[in-house]
């Protein structure tokens, strides 16, 4: 959402580990590994300090500078400050903030300089207009010192404006205690840290409107700036003399010591077309070297002199190209998710990432499931891309795989993939709560092994779908089915998958049901499963609350009964808890209807193995650490629960560390609440061993927002609502005596002000509750979501 572009000013800390990236108002601190980030001057819509010119002082901290306009004295003698202003505020409170808001400056201890990074909460203006002092609209230039995590620290430079205006570009030399800003009105101000201002650049031409970096080249002796026809560049030294101006032939895009490097485009004989030459250039417009690229970065394009790329920004996508290699790859973002694709149409996304492709056919646009079995490799990804990580691509290798493994495909299968099958819905009509579908399965290339009716995206017939049971005529299957409708809206769809993998469109209709037209309908039933793990048969996994975690949210669920038809409660408690009861736990739901209601529940330990693909186990009572495979149960396992079944609203609580690590050595791991609260116990599973530094660590599985975890075979269209994000634990205590997650589960399913809670409340209140509670160690995530179901649950006793 930034106005200004502010990709361009990107800047990489100097061991390569962060990235800081300016957004108009916030600016951004990005982990380039891991990829989480942390939003820094956070307050600066309130001052109205709006950074472009950011960067790197060191591998900690950074410096942002701005512009503050604001009706308020922002530079103010220390004396005058304490004689004006707080003499004549009786508030010590107010007294203690309007002090808070000023630092000394590094070039006059008696001159104050307002703060940019704190937020007050009261009107300054008219308290500075009640002590008679009069407020500056003056101008001035101020750099802040910040540290990684976006505190301020310190103000390290400041001038009142004669002349220049907002900063937006920031460089650094070498020895980073000289740096430069450009102005949007055409000034470079050169600033040594330790002597002060250098001096204000200007070329005999103004810059000719400067958009481009400066840069220190030439051992620092000189600065170099290319104006925003990025056709000539300007050399001056470092006292402010302009020594030589140069028109190019071409665009400059970037710098390589002491090359400028630029783009040319030259038209076709045909006089239709271009090529594009990446073209190296020396002071004195000398032409070093040129190579053919294989795209056209003429705007907004940068060049890395690292590794010899150019980074290409069209909207909310980036282009990297490898010069070397002629290969490239698109980056596609928006504010909560991205996609990395390769010319060879491989990809890597976030969960819901997939939104960003869309199959056409003719005027109709439909999902990517179908060719994502194929071409969603992550592992592809970050080899072409040149990851250093092996670990973490033979894991994702691992879990495409998997995925192949419960599609019964192989790789061989998907190269023989050729066009879809073919869904035509011929008629239909409605009775009651009943609907007939008449509809033709088209076998193209490859046969038709079964096929599925997704109401609300819930499948009908569990994740495996039917199999054709009439016969085919000319490679069509004509087909009769009933599906029963659920009360309001009923989006509903079909589509047929063939042996090679390959899912055809689906065929769609949209039905809207009124229960209370049909005589005799019967209203809706709650099933509540839960299962529970606190006493284990191995006594160094024992928890405290997790059984008990069960048996209060029966309890809660029992209250509801007034409000349905019959509540089914079911719980599995310790000993209970083992592979051949959540098994046979299926049987129970054998009479459930379609507008059901189902909760599954799931308490204990959680954990993933040190296999590649890092399969999740739930701990059974009776689990072997050293066998996870044949006495714990994986997610896949429990997820059966939610397959096939007739209730179309399935919500499924997990309160578990999902992310905990297994390796040989087993502790439980106990942290003390920075709030002071009780002793908090962990539900991972954590190792002493972990410490060593032969053990291999791997921090990508903390970060599984990512396509290839969805299971594209098993989507039972459940909400799977999870109490910790990938790289916590999920806590409980002597406090509580429940699990965080289900405290706040308890708390917002019986206490909220009104008559019912629907799932979209309950997955913000709970969230916020533990996050609260755990003091931002624990927070709920979903991890799988139905935008088509929202169902409710009452408030007993409400």
């Amino acid at each position: 959402k930034d106005h200004h572009h502010g990709w361009k000013f990107i800047r990489f800390s100097p061991d390569d580990k962060l990235a800081l990236i300016p957004c108009t108002v916030n600016n951004i601190i990005f982990e380039i590994k891991t990829g989480n980030f942390t939003i820094a001057n956070k307050y600066a819509e309130t001052y109205h300090r709006h950074t472009s010119a950011l960067g790197f002082l060191d591998d900690k901290t950074y410096a942002a500078s701005f512009v503050s306009n604001i009706s308020m004295p922002v530079m103010i003698k220390k004396s005058e400050l304490q004689k004006s202003i707080l003499s004549k505020i009786k508030n010590n409170k107010d007294k203690d903030t309007i002090k808070n808001l000023y630092n000394e400056s590094p070039d006059d201890p008696d001159i104050m300089l307002m703060r940019s990074d704190i937020k007050y909460n009261f009107d300054f203006e008219d308290i500075v207009d009640d002590t008679g002092y009069e407020t500056d609209d003056t101008k001035y230039l101020i750099v802040d010192k910040y540290d990684i995590k976006g505190n301020f620290i310190e103000s390290i430079y400041a001038q009142k404006l004669d002349t220049g205006d907002m900063p937006v570009r920031m460089t650094f030399n070498s020895k980073r205690n000289i740096f430069a800003l450009t102005t949007r009105d055409n000034l470079i101000i050169v600033v040594d840290l330790v002597n002060g201002k250098l001096s204000d650049m200007v070329s005999d031409d103004g810059l000719a409107d400067i958009a481009e970096n400066p840069k220190f080249i030439n051992n620092d002796k000189n600065i170099v700036a290319i104006s925003n026809d990025r056709y000539t560049f300007h050399l001056f030294n470092t006292s402010g003399i302009e020594l030589t101006k140069t028109r190019l032939s071409n665009y400059v895009i970037g710098f390589d010591n002491d090359l400028f490097i630029g783009i040319e485009q030259r038209i076709k004989s045909d006089m239709k077309n271009s090529d594009f030459f990446l073209i190296k250039t020396n002071m004195k417009n000398v032409k070093k070297e040129e190579k053919r690229i294989n795209i056209q970065p003429l705007q907004n394009s940068l060049y890395s002199s690292k590794n010899g790329l150019i980074y290409t920004v069209v909207n909310r996508s980036i282009t990297v190209y490898n010069v070397e290699t002629g290969k490239f790859a698109v980056v596609v973002m928006d504010t909560s998710d991205w996609m990395i694709f390769l010319e060879n149409g491989y990809w890597e996304c976030s969960r819901d990432g997939s939104k960003f492709i869309t199959m056409v056919k003719g005027f109709d646009t439909y999902g990517v499931e179908q060719i994502a079995v194929k071409y969603n490799r992550p592992d592809l990804v970050y080899s072409a891309l040149g990851s250093d990580d092996p670990a973490m691509i033979e894991h994702y290798k691992a879990l495409y795989l998997l995925r192949l493994k419960r599609m019964n495909l192989t790789e061989n299968d998907l190269a023989k993939q050729s066009a879809p099958p073919e869904v035509t819905i011929r008629n239909y009509q409605t009775t009651d709560d009943k609907i007939e579908i008449k509809f033709s399965l088209k076998q193209t290339a490859n046969k038709i092994i079964n096929y599925n009716i997704y109401n609300n995206n819930v499948p009908i017939y569990g994740s495996k779908g039917k199999v054709p049971t009439v016969k085919i005529e000319k490679n069509v299957y004509n087909i009769v089915e009933t599906v029963i409708m659920t009360p309001g809206d009923n989006k509903i769809e079909i589509s047929a998958t063939d042996e090679t993998g390959v899912e055809s469109d689906r065929a769609m209709i949209k039905i809207r049901f009124n229960a209370g037209r049909v005589k005799g309908y019967k209203s809706s039933d709650l099933y509540y499963i839960g299962f529970g793990v606190s006493k284990y048969k191995n006594e160094n996994l024992n928890l405290e609350y997790a059984d008990k975690d069960v048996s209060d949210l029966k309890n809660i669920f029992t209250k509801m009964k007034k409000d349905y038809n019959n509540v089914y409660a079911y719980t599995f408690l310790n000993q209970e808890v083992t592979k051949e009861n959540i098994i046979n736990a299926k049987q129970l739901l054998n009479h459930a209807k379609e507008n059901d209601t189902f909760v599954l529940f799931i308490a204990g330990h959680g954990v993933h193995d040190n296999t590649p693909e890092a399969k999740y186990y739930y701990i059974l009572y009776d689990t072997d650490i050293k066998n996870l495979s044949g006495t714990a149960a994986d997610y896949d396992l429990i997820e059966d629960l939610l397959q096939g079944i007739n209730p179309r609203n399935k919500l499924f609580l997990m309160d578990t560390c999902e992310s905990g690590e297994y390796e040989d050595d087993l502790t439980l791991m106990y942290i003390d609440n920075v709030t002071g609260a009780k002793r908090m116990i962990s539900r991972g599973l954590n190792t002493s061993s972990l410490k060593s530094n032969n053990i291999r660590k791997r921090p990508f599985l903390f970060d599984n927002n990512r396509y290839i975890y969805n299971n594209l075979l098993r989507r039972s269209g459940a909400i799977v609502f999870s109490s910790c994000k990938a790289n916590e634990s999920s806590y409980e205590s002597d406090e509580y005596e429940n699990g965080f997650f289900t405290e706040e589960l308890i708390d917002v399913l019986t206490m909220i002000n009104d008559d019912s809670v629907t799932i979209i409340d309950l997955k913000k209140e709970v969230t916020n509750g533990v996050k609260k509670i755990s003091s931002g160690l624990q927070t709920p995530t979903v991890d799988r979501d139905n935008i088509y179901i929202n169902f409710s649950f009452p408030v007993p006793g409400k």
